[in-house]
């Protein structure tokens, strides 16, 4: 099978799963191989040690607000999360757009067990050793989705181009 037999079979195979997860219209835009390097890692608390605390840059292709540098916990992250897809939702509801991160099961249960203390805290997401995303999750990581919210489909589609190899 080529590679574009092989996209639109995980196109096909990606869809559904995207469409029901999603709450509004959704439209997978990235199916192939080979993303970006990315990985998640907790941001510094009151209780990090000093040894622990790494800077990291915001990338100049970051969309959206958050400090340039920001400070990760490197005894608590998950490096080489694989993803499979990554798809643009729209949220009628909150009338936003999400951006849809569909990670390996190996990657989604790693970041479950780092996000398992079940307080609020912060998380860095990180492609290319540059930030991304850096926000609160609120719950333990469950599922293999994980959602990026963005106020224009440009800004969605700025933020998902930050996966690319």
């Amino acid at each position: 099978m080529n590679w574009k037999g092989l996209s639109w079979l995980l196109l096909l195979c990606c869809l559904p799963a995207f469409t029901a997860a999603a709450p509004g219209d959704s439209e997978v835009i990235r199916t192939k191989h080979s993303f970006a390097p990315v990985a998640f890692a907790i941001g510094c608390g009151a209780t990090t040690r000093s040894e622990d605390r790494s800077d990291l840059r915001r990338s100049a292709r970051a969309v959206g607000y958050m400090h340039q540098i920001e400070c990760i916990d490197v005894g608590k992250q998950v490096e080489g999360v694989k993803l499979i897809a990554i798809a643009i939702g729209k949220n009628e509801k909150l009338d936003q757009f999400d951006v849809i991160l569909k990670l390996d099961p190996d990657s989604a249960l790693k970041l479950a067990k780092l996000t398992d203390h079940g307080n609020p805290q912060p998380i860095v997401l990180t492609v290319k050793q540059e930030v991304v995303v850096a926000s609160y999750i609120q719950v333990p990581f469950h599922g293999d989705k994980f959602w990026i919210s963005a106020n224009t489909l440009d800004d969605a589609r700025k933020t998902a181009d930050l996966f690319d190899n």
